[in-house]
């Protein structure tokens, strides 16, 4: 009787034993799990967003952006393209909305303006062009779909229209017929594009957070209009700007502010995002808070070019 009474003792301990192991390996399983929520969150966003950091008030070879012609009508945020220093931003939000969404109060909000290759790497032109109405030729194969809007610039000039073309692969017309609601004010470019000239395609984005459809919070883009949600369980957003201040400029961020005096300024931009997972743990969400500071490169060559 004794051995018996030992024995299950034995048996219940082990078994508190293997309880308590699977319990601390499913406990670890679901920290893992939202430890990658977080993480892939967290990455996503950063990457989204610091992309286009980079290539704000990116228009190409042309650095004075009041060389850059509009003829796109009739749709896109395109007026005035460049008019902002190519980033805009505001800090505390309150009561404002973005693309009919409620900005969630007292976060950040950017409004970037850039540009990036209209194909894979950046597609050459035909040297053989020939007047300013003409189609462009690209030297190797590029398919853009019709009705997509463009920019065509050189060292000297800049032209934002709207592609009239079906989607063949090595010409884009750019007459004045309407494409659905978009059209060309004019046919004819300000110059005659040939090889040198780089074409890519102009953005205008806006990241802001706002509640989404499951009474969470979501980071949001507007990019050229449309409204994303781009990822899930993002709880703030922060942006601190690194102006350059000297004179003359170097380049590198003299000082940072979440609402600088002037924008132009801005080499730099220190973005925060607390991100949570989408399980609890112990009744409570896991969060992180990353960080990463972005460079406005066509500010860096700019200012080295001008030293």
């Amino acid at each position: 009787m004794i051995e018996l009474l030992v024995a299950m003792g034995l048996g219940v301990l082990l078994m508190l034993g293997v309880l308590t192991v699977f319990d601390s390996s499913r406990e670890g399983t679901r920290v893992q799990e939202a430890m990658a929520s977080v993480q892939d969150t967290g990455r996503i966003a950063m990457d989204f967003i610091s992309r286009d950091f980079r290539n704000a008030d990116f228009a190409g070879c042309v650095n004075d952006k009041s060389r850059v012609q509009n003829l796109v009508t009739g749709g896109g945020d395109f007026t005035g393209f460049f008019n902002g220093g190519g980033i805009t931003g505001t800090t505390n939000a309150k009561d404002a909305t973005i693309g009919g969404r409620k900005v969630l109060d007292g976060t950040s909000t950017v409004r970037i303006v850039g540009a990036q290759p209209a194909c894979d790497g950046i597609s050459s032109l035909d040297s053989s062009a020939g007047d300013e109405d003409d189609p462009l030729t690209f030297r190797t194969s590029c398919a853009i779909p019709q009705g997509t809007i463009l920019l065509v610039s050189n060292c000297q000039f800049g032209d934002i229209f709207v592609k009239t073309n079906a989607d063949t692969a090595t010409t884009i017309e750019h007459t004045t017929s309407p494409v659905g609601s978009l059209s060309n004010s004019s046919a004819i470019f300000q110059t005659t594009y040939r090889e040198e000239a780089q074409v890519l395609r102009p953005f205008v984005r806006e990241y802001f957070l706002a509640t989404n459809t499951r009474n969470g919070t979501s980071l949001y883009r507007r990019d050229n209009g449309d409204v994303q949600e781009l990822v899930p369980n993002v709880e703030s957003f922060e942006i601190m700007y690194g102006s350059d201040t000297s004179d003359p400029a170097d380049g590198a961020a003299d000082v940072f502010s979440a609402s600088p005096t002037d924008m132009s300024q801005v080499v730099s931009a220190r973005v925060s995002l607390t991100v949570r997972s989408n399980s609890e743990l112990n009744g409570q969400p896991l969060t992180r808070t990353y960080s990463g500071t972005s460079s406005i490169r066509n500010r860096l060559v700019l200012s080295e070019a001008s030293n």
